[in-house]
């Protein structure tokens, strides 16, 4: 299609350049209905992460990806100034004639085995798809001059006076999606769904796919330490599940830095995927 052409130039540019927040809101409304750009997409946002940080980079956001999700956030399809970025080398370019062989080739080098890389669970019954499926957090500035990728670990901190930008991948085709964080004191904090829904939001086949707005720390998380667990499925999970178990943890004692997954009564086709931070007061 005449159409899908110049998304593909965009699809390709991603690589060696930054797209502007125009052309990207654009392109993610193409990508929601073309299953063919959508698959270029996701070999495009693979090689952006493998050629900024090498093989390593995997499962880390690449420096186009953080753009993308900063500017969606807070400059919507305005158009921002664009900062030059170092050009790529003439090898680079090639990486996206070899497209699908590339994609393919990588994962198996790079990864073998089926571990999460932020404390992701395999659930009984469920086949965990690895780097396939994935959730990040970003803690933003409220003037949209730093956007910090959090990873489980001390350093992963926001402050209650930022933002979190919640991101999440679904290269494996899972058809459901529910995002859902716990405090200290396992009060819940509603990402996706929202209330009044009752379950899971559908899932969309991409990569670093955002979840809703950006939340305002400081209107409901008080500092301490915050686990967001984003659950995976082929059938909906429901509000009460999650409400039933979070109450189960909390009359156990349970510490939510301690817990990396949630143990859903008889649901072993969800796999989860977690990241732990700490939400700090302004200053620290």
């Amino acid at each position: 299609m005449a159409d899908c052409d110049s998304f593909r130039k965009k699809i390709d540019a991603m690589v060696v350049d930054q797209l502007s927040p125009r052309d990207w809101q654009r392109l993610r409304a193409h990508l929601t209905a073309c299953p063919s750009c959508r698959e270029r997409h996701d070999r495009a946002a693979l090689l952006n992460r493998v050629l900024h940080g090498g093989p390593t980079s995997m499962d880390a956001p690449s420096p186009a990806a953080l753009a993308r999700i900063g500017a969606a956030v807070f400059y919507g399809v305005d158009e921002r100034p664009k900062k030059k970025r170092r050009a790529l080398p003439r090898w680079a370019l090639g990486l996206i004639v070899l497209g699908a062989s590339a994609a393919a080739v990588v994962p198996l080098v790079v990864r073998s085995h089926h571990e999460s890389p932020n404390g992701g669970f395999t659930a009984r019954g469920a086949v965990d798809p690895g780097p396939q499926v994935g959730l990040r957090a970003f803690c933003l500035a409220p003037d949209g001059s730093d956007v910090r990728p959090m990873a489980d670990g001390a350093a992963a901190r926001c402050r209650t006076d930022e933002l979190l930008k919640l991101a999440y991948t679904n290269r494996a085709g899972f058809e459901d999606l529910f995002v859902v964080g716990f405090d200290d004191d396992w009060t819940v904090k509603w990402y996706e769904p929202r209330p009044p829904s009752g379950v899971s939001v559908p899932a969309a086949a991409a990569s670093d796919q955002p979840v809703g707005g950006a939340v305002r720390i400081g209107v409901n998380h008080a500092p301490g330490p915050v686990r967001v667990f984003a659950l995976f499925s082929h059938a909906p999970v429901a509000t009460r599940e999650v409400e039933e178990e979070a109450a189960r943890l909390k009359a156990r004692g349970a510490a939510v830095r301690d817990v990396a997954t949630l143990p859903l009564a008889g649901r072993g086709d969800v796999v989860q995927r977690t990241v732990l931070f700490e939400v700090t007061a302004p200053g620290q």
